[in-house]
């Protein structure tokens, strides 16, 4: 079986393996490793409602997902899905109780709201904000 090894572009367009780019990152911060930085430990995961993407997001097939603190970005075609799985998993955390209120910052006309209504969430924890 092969390992694979990251690259990283440099200023000068060198390739940089992703060791070399964590130990310079440290040596340039003081940092004695950014693996094991307070930053770096995560302990806490939003579940997506999908096996497959939380094993893709944190690495853990049943108790992973959305990393808790950190930002993580959906980028894909317009009506993929990006938006659905945020609002999912949004909504999940909230009747969880792992997450207090959450801000919906929507230029799609309000259909999100149906998906915290479906999962049961409290409307008064969710502050809609049309932009």
């Amino acid at each position: 079986m092969s390992k694979s090894v990251l690259y990283f572009k440099e200023k000068k367009e060198n390739l940089m393996k992703k060791s070399d780019l964590i130990k310079s990152i440290g040596k340039a911060t003081g940092a004695e490793s950014v693996d094991k930085s307070a930053i770096a430990k995560v302990t806490e995961y939003f579940d997506t409602g999908s096996l497959a993407l939380n094993r893709v997001l944190s690495g853990d097939l049943k108790n992973g997902g959305i990393p808790r603190g950190r930002v993580v970005t959906f980028f894909g075609a317009s009506g993929s899905g990006k938006s659905l799985i945020a609002a999912t998993t949004a909504a999940k955390a909230l009747v969880e109780g792992k997450i207090d209120v959450v801000y919906i910052f929507d230029s799609e006309g309000g259909s999100l709201i149906n998906v915290f209504k479906q999962h049961g969430a409290d409307l008064n924890k969710v502050m809609y904000v049309p932009v």
